[in-house]
C-alpha cells in the first residue's frame, strides 16, 4: 500500500483552537492507481492534499507513506518518495526545461548537488515520460500553459517518487490540454507503477480517467469508490447539491452530463471570466464549434480518404481558433496564436483542387451527393463564422488577422471539397442543366 490514513482529521489551528475541515478520514492508495479528488469549491480538497504531502500538520490521526509514518519521515526522504505539483503558475526566466527537470534530482544528489550520469538518465526518462523531448532545450518561460504543466510533472517524476500529488493540474489549460494531461497521468500511474492523487474540477474527465474517486460531500463526509459507483448511488449529485449536473454511467464511462437548474444566461471564458451568452465573443466561438461539428459529420460520411484526413486536421486547428476566441484579454491564460502558415496550407489545398479540370465549370445545387451536401452545410456555417468574426472585430475586440484569413480560405476549401466529391462520383447539380444558364462560378465568395 503506497498511502494509508487512519482516522485522519485535517484543518487549521488558530489561536489555540482547532477548526476541522474533514474528520475520520480513512483512505488508501495502491501502486498503479490514479485517484481523482472531487468536491465543490471550499470543501477542503486542497487542505487534505497539503496534509497528505506534509505541507501542513494533521489535527489528529495518522498518515502512512509506503509503510512508514509520515511524521517519522525526514524532509529529505520525503522528497525522494513524494512528488507534488501545485496549481500555482511557476515563473522562471532564462532557464531551459532540462534544468527545471533536473531540480527534481536534488533530493538524490548529495550535499554538493552535483548531477551525475545516473541523474541525467533519470531526467531523460522523466522528460520522455511526459512527451517533452522536443521542449528539453527551450526556455521554460516561453512555453504554453500545457507545456509548462508537462514539465512540472516531469520535474516531480525526476524525484522517482512512489506517490504523485497534484492540486488542480488542469486549472489553466484549454480543453485539449486538459484531456492530454489527465491521459498522461493515467499512463504514468500504470507504467511507472506509482500512485497519483489528483484534485480536479474536471468531473467528466475524472469519471473517464480515474481508477478511484474520492468525493468530498457537504458537511465533511468523504465518499470513495469506483467512478461508476459514486455516480449510480447518487453521491456525485448530492455532493453538488443538485445545482451543477447529473451524470449517467454505462460500463464505467460518463455517457451524458445535463444541467439541472439551467443558469443565469452567462457562461465562463478561459480564466473564469464571466460573460453573457449573447455576447459577440460567445456567438463567434459557438459558431466555430458548430462548424467543427458540421465538418465532423461531413467527414464521417465521406469516402474520400484524402479529403477526410485533411478535414480532420482542419478540425484540430479549429479547436485552437475556438480556444483563442474563448480567451479574452483580461484572462490570466495566455492567448493562442494562429500562425499564417495555417492559412498557407489551406491556400495550397484550394489551388490544388481548383486546378482539376471541370471543378470550376459551373455552380451547383447542393444535394446530388450526400457527403458533398454535408460539406456545403459546413461551408454555409463557415461563412456565418466569418461574419461573426467581422462583427466581433467591429465591436472593438482584437481579432488575429490570420484567424480571419483562415476562416475565409476554409469556406472556399469546403465548397471545393463538395465539388470534387460530386466530380469524382460523376454526379451533377449544375445550374446550367436546371435553368439553361451557367451559374457564376465565383458566387461562393458571398
Amino acid at each position: 500500500m503506497i498511502l494509508r490514513t487512519r482516522d485522519l482529521a485535517v484543518g487549521y489551528r488558530t489561536r489555540g483552537t482547532h477548526r476541522a475541515v474533514l474528520e475520520h478520514v480513512n483512505l488508501s492508495v495502491r501502486a498503479g492507481e490514479l485517484v481523482c479528488l472531487l468536491g465543490p469549491n471550499g470543501i477542503g480538497k486542497s487542505t487534505l492534499l497539503r496534509t497528505l504531502a506534509k505541507m501542513q500538520p494533521a489535527l489528529s490521526g495518522e498518515v502512512e507513506l509506503d509503510g512508514a509514518s509520515l511524521e517519522s519521515i525526514t524532509q529529505g526522504e520525503l522528497a525522494r518518495r513524494l512528488g507534488v505539483v501545485l496549481t500555482e503558475r511557476v515563473v522562471v526566466d532564462a532557464l531551459p526545461v532540462r534544468r527545471i527537470v533536473e531540480l527534481g534530482r536534488y533530493p538524490h544528489s548529495g550535499w554538493f548537488g552535483r548531477i551525475t550520469g545516473e541523474d541525467r538518465r533519470v531526467v531523460d526518462w522523466a522528460i520522455d515520460a511526459v512527451g517533452a523531448r522536443h521542449l528539453a532545450e527551450r526556455d521554460f518561460s516561453h512555453l504554453s500553459d500545457g507545456e509548462r504543466q508537462r514539465v512540472m510533472i516531469a520535474r516531480a517524476l525526476a524525484q522517482e517518487p512512489v506517490l504523485l500529488v497534484l492540486d488542480e493540474p488542469t486549472a489553466f489549460l484549454d480543453a485539449p490540454s486538459r484531456v492530454e494531461v489527465m491521459r498522461l497521468l493515467r499512463q504514468l500511474s500504470r507504467h511507472a507503477r506509482l500512485a497519483a492523487i489528483v484534485s480536479t474540477h474536471e468531473v467528466d474527465l475524472a469519471l473517464r480517467t480515474a481508477d478511484v474517486i474520492w468525493l468530498v460531500m457537504p458537511g465533511g463526509e468523504l465518499v470513495t469508490g469506483a467512478p461508476r459507483d459514486v455516480v449510480l448511488d447518487g453521491s456525485l449529485e448530492r455532493a453538488f447539491e443538485g445545482r451543477l449536473m447529473r451524470f449517467h454511467m454505462e460500463e464505467g464511462t460518463a455517457m451524458s452530463i445535463s444541467t439541472m437548474r439551467g443558469d443565469s444566461g452567462e457562461t465562463s471564458l478561459a480564466g473564469g471570466v464571466r460573460v453573457s451568452k449573447a455576447s459577440a465573443r460567445v456567438e463567434t466561438y459557438g459558431t466555430i464549434d458548430e462548424l467543427n461539428s458540421a465538418m465532423g459529420f461531413a467527414r464521417s460520411i465521406c469516402e474520400d480518404a484524402e479529403i477526410a484526413a485533411f478535414t480532420r486536421s482542419v478540425q484540430q486547428e479549429l479547436f485552437k481558433i475556438g480556444s483563442s476566441l474563448a480567451t479574452p484579454a483580461e484572462s490570466p491564460k495566455p492567448q493562442i496564436v494562429i500562425e499564417p502558415a495555417l492559412v498557407d496550407r489551406l491556400t495550397a489545398e484550394v489551388h490544388r483542387i481548383e486546378a482539376i479540370e471541370g471543378i470550376l465549370a459551373d455552380w451547383s445545387i447542393p444535394g446530388e451527393h450526400r457527403a458533398a451536401a454535408a460539406f456545403d452545410i459546413a461551408r454555409t456555417i463557415c461563412r456565418r463564422a466569418e461574419r461573426a468574426l467581422v462583427r466581433l472585430q467591429e465591436a472593438g475586440v482584437a481579432v488575429q488577422p490570420a484567424m480571419m484569413a483562415y476562416v475565409n480560405r476554409l469556406s472556399d476549401l469546403l465548397w471545393l471539397f463538395g465539388r470534387k466529391l460530386e466530380h469524382d462520383a460523376g454526379v451533377s447539380g449544375s445550374l446550367r442543366e436546371a435553368t439553361g444558364n451557367a451559374g457564376n462560378r465565383f458566387s461562393r465568395a458571398w
